[in-house]
């Protein structure tokens, strides 16, 4: 019964963990407007990976930027 506790609590702790993590998203199922932001923004650049993080989908390129976008293509922050 102690082992099967514990291992109940290592489980918990470690899906709870995930729960918060960014999901990466595989490029064909990243909305329209995301990519459509993206290459109007930074044309030359290529998307190197996009992860989903409450809601906003953060979108990393291969010149070393990464924007904040929404769902609906409003870039809302851009890192260098």
């Amino acid at each position: 019964m102690k082992k099967f506790i514990c291992f109940m609590f290592a489980l918990s702790v470690f899906g709870g963990a995930n729960l918060f993590a960014d999901w990466i998203v595989p490029i064909n199922q990243v909305p329209r407007p995301v990519i459509n932001a993206v290459r109007q923004h930074f044309p030359q650049a290529k998307i190197w990976m996009v992860e989903m993080d409450d809601g906003l989908y953060k979108v990393k390129l291969n010149n070393g930027l990464e924007l904040e976008v929404t769902p609906y293509g409003q870039v809302i922050e851009i890192d260098h």
